[in-house]
Order: C-alpha cells, then structure tokens, then sequence
C-alpha cells in the first residue's frame, strides 16, 4: 500500500423494437389503426393541412436511433459515446402529449421516463423507479407548452397545419415558410420548391431533417427518417414507424399508479454522516456532493454538475472548518455530470485523486492548469489527513473503468459515484453489473462499511446493496431474454 504523502503534486435497441414499440401505443388506445390512404391528387401537402379531416384523433410515432452522448464513455480516452435510444410518442388534436423515452449508457445503464401533459403543464416519472424514484416531476404550463412544441417538430405535418392556422401559406414555387411555433418562437419550415412537401425545419433550438415519407390517413404524411442537428452536429438520426389513430382515449394520458408528488427542495445543506464527514443534500440539481474534514485538509467526493453548485458547497465546507483549505477533491469517474465543478476547487495546494487515464478527460473537460494537479491512482492507496486515513481503491467497471472509491474508516462510510443508488423517495431498486463490482471489492479489502453514500438518490446500508443485488438476480431469473444484452 502507498501513501499518497509520497505520490506526485440499453436493453440493446434497434429498428426491429420499431413494430414492438408502434404495438405498445395501439394497445394503450385499445383502438385500431386508421386506415393509410393516399393524398388527393393535385394537391400539396401545404393544401392538405390547411384543412385537415377530424378523422383521426391521434398520431403515434414509434421511434429508435443512436445519439452521441459527450463525456459519458466507458473510458477516459473516449469523448463520445454512441448511447441507443428510443421514443414512443403520441400526439393528440387536443394538444395532449404522451412520451415514454428509454436509453442505455455504459454499463448497461438504464433509463426510461414517461412524460404526459399538454398547453397547461406536464407530469414526468420514472418508470424503472431508480433515478427519481417514485416522486412525480411536474412542469408548469409555460415549460410544457415548450416541449410540446419541439415535440411538434417530430410531425412535420402538424407544422403545416400549424402555420395554416396562422393564416401562412408559401407562394408557388417558395422552398420557406416563416411561422411561430406552439410557444410563439420563430420557426422555419424549408420545402421542396416542386412538390411544397417538408424537407426540414428549424425549431428555437435545432434543426430536423425528413426523408422517406409515408402516407397515412387523411393526407397526412409523415418521415420514416429524421435527423435531428444543432450547430451543423448531427444529435440524433431516427427511424420511425407512425400511425393515426381515432379517438376517445380514456386513460391513455394519465400517469401510472404509485407515484407521489415531488417534494419541495428545502435549500443546500450539509448532512453529518459520521464524525467529521458530511453529505450536501437540498441542490437544485438533486445531485450530492459529500467531504471528509481531517487535521491536515479536506477530502471533497466529487464536483457535481456545474461550477455555480460546486461554489455553494464549497460555502458550505468554509462554514464547518474555516480557514482549512480543500486539499484534495477525489472524483469517482471522469463523467461529465461528475465532475463539472472542478475549477471551484482550484488551488495551489489542491489534488485531484483520480483513476487511471484521468488525466486525459480532465484536460479535455477543464484544461491543462487542473489536469496538471490529477494523481492516476492505479492501486490501493491511502490518504492521510492526520486524524483520519482514506482508503483509496481503483474499481475498473463496465460503466467507467477509471472509477475510483474512496473509505474513510473514521465514520464508516464508503464514498462511490454510480456503481449503487438508492433514489430519494421510493424502494431501493434492482441493482446495475457495476453494483455487484462495488460489493466484491468491500468483501475482498474487507472493509467494515457502515454507509454508502453516492452522488445520486440517498445513502444506503451494505443490506441494501445485497438487497438491490438480489433484486436483479430475481429479474434476471424471471426475463433472461431481457438482460442477454
């Protein structure tokens, strides 16, 4: 063992869930399809939304793509990672909208959120239970107005439509119609000066791009393909599968049972864990920073999020032990989310503790000034603070190989970032691959854990993570089709 006094200053997704996910929204309306028909002849698809049929109620989009996520990759050399994601969206005439999104990051970590609302405001939960828990996530109407209408850009038919109601309609031969959007922001509808159908659109923040469309009910076509771009980067390529649908839907925009509203966020504050260890609980972001204070310095676990946040628990550090420096920040992975308030720490005395080929993802995140501070630990390591010594623990996982945790002895509590959650409000859930990583390493460094804290959900007991542990072998057991991936 060193001592650190002498180192250096998803399910997998596809087009074939196309069809399994297009089944998913004519299920939840319990109706069928309406028919497909051509367009009347003559017409242009401008002339065609002017004066939409009632016939169909609903249009349902099953959709799957792979978008580039940055620095979310399983290792520090990588900038980008492709992150598979899928959308089941149906859009009402009503203005109601419900989406139900799913992705996989590194891991395999999983998430998948249903969205409901319309004009007056929106409800979000998470339907696996581990990120937000069982807490509903409400937006007021301003905000899911917003959403609604970028949701919009997806049917560009809708867009047509929309801009009829508006009274615009592009002269013979025009390849743009200036319109406002569903939040009256600006938008652009570029179409093909022959034929007036959609090409692409502009929204208030992106581009779409359509191809290979589909004719549906009524007229109504719609893009099999769509690429969504900001500042000429490509965001997203998708592949869907649309129908309409008639209506009434009783209960089809209603939030599933067993969910509670969101609690109010009661301000920063840090949290005794154990003696001389604290956890910052109450941010806006709903992330957890943690620090241990020892004679020689103070540990910080992690820079969430942004800068600003990063400032605040620093605050709080300085109102615990004044004029004790930051000595050392520890950060469990190199992922963005994880580390993005780093230059709130920036000292000369400061030590970034890493895991190995940090450096590199460091540099490209925050430069070369804060990368010059990181030490690559590539084994266990020890960190004395005089009253209190932190056992330091590279844990190479399929999430981030460069993962790093950290126990302090001194109060029991074990220090990781995305290898175990338990979310705020609500049971503790099945576990992820790297939840079983994190519980051979306590075993094999035998380790005398009290508490295990993270920078998501709240902390837990060692029972809780065996429990969480049993919980995915038990849904292993019952769909092996679902985890082969």
């Amino acid at each position: 063992m060193k001592h650190l006094s002498r180192l250096p200053a998803p399910p997998r997704l596809t087009g074939g869930l196309l069809p399994q996910l297009l089944s998913v929204c004519l299920a939840l309306a319990g109706l069928p399809a309406a028919a497909a028909e051509p367009a009347p002849s003559g017409t242009t698809p401008v002339q065609q939304a002017a004066s939409p049929s009632a016939r169909w109620q609903l249009l349902s989009l099953a959709m799957s793509g792979e978008r580039l996520v940055g620095e979310q990759a399983p290792r520090p050399s990588q900038a980008e990672v492709p992150v598979p994601v899928s959308q089941t969206l149906l859009l009402d005439r009503d203005g109601r909208f419900r989406l139900v999104t799913g992705s996989q990051y590194p891991g395999p970590i999983q998430f998948s959120f249903l969205q409901t609302g319309g004009p007056d405001g929106s409800a979000t939960v998470d339907l696996l239970k581990w990120r937000n828990g069982t807490e509903i996530l409400r937006k007021n109407a301003e905000a899911a107005r917003a959403d609604l209408a970028e949701l919009q850009f997806l049917a560009p038919a809708l867009l047509l439509e929309l801009a009829a109601s508006q009274g615009l309609r592009p002269a013979a031969g025009a390849s743009q119609l200036d319109f406002k959007d569903l939040a009256g922001r600006p938008a652009q509808l570029l179409l093909d000066a022959g034929t007036g159908e959609p090409r692409a659109a502009i929204s208030a923040s992106r581009r779409y791009d359509y191809a290979d469309f589909q004719p549906l009910a009524d007229g109504l076509r719609q893009p099999r393909r769509i690429s969504e771009s900001r500042a000429e980067k490509t965001l997203v390529r998708w592949q869907l599968q649309a129908q309409t649908m008639a209506g009434p839907l009783p209960g089809v925009f209603d939030l599933p049972a067993g969910y509670v509203e969101a609690t109010a966020a009661s301000g920063l504050r840090a949290t005794p864990i154990g003696p001389g260890c604290y956890r910052v609980d109450g941010a806006a972001s709903s992330y957890h920073s943690a620090f241990s204070i020892g004679e020689r310095g103070i540990v910080v676990y992690d820079a969430p999020v942004s800068v600003a946040e990063a400032n605040q628990v620093r605050a709080q550090i300085a109102q615990l032990a004044p004029g004790r420096p930051v000595s050392h920040v520890l950060i469990s992975h190199t992922h963005r989310d994880h580390i993005a308030g780093l230059p709130a720490f920036a000292s000369e005395q400061l030590q970034i503790l890493a895991g190995p080929e940090a450096t590199q993802a460091v540099r490209r995140q925050h430069g070369e000034a804060l990368a010059a501070r990181v030490s690559e630990l590539r084994e266990v390591n020890e960190l004395d603070l005089g009253d209190r010594r932190i056992r330091l623990m590279p844990l190479a996982n399929s999430h981030a190989n460069e993962s790093l945790v950290a126990f302090d002895s001194a109060c029991g509590a074990l220090f990781q970032g995305d290898l175990f959650y338990i979310p705020d409000v609500g049971p503790v859930p099945a576990a992820f691959a790297m939840s079983k990583d994190l519980d051979q390493l306590i075993q094999r460094e035998a380790l005398p854990v009290q508490l295990i804290v993270g920078v998501h959900g709240r902390s837990g007991t060692l029972a809780e993570l065996r429990q969480s542990l049993k919980l995915a072998d038990t849904l292993r057991k019952l769909q092996p089709e679902a985890h082969k991936h």
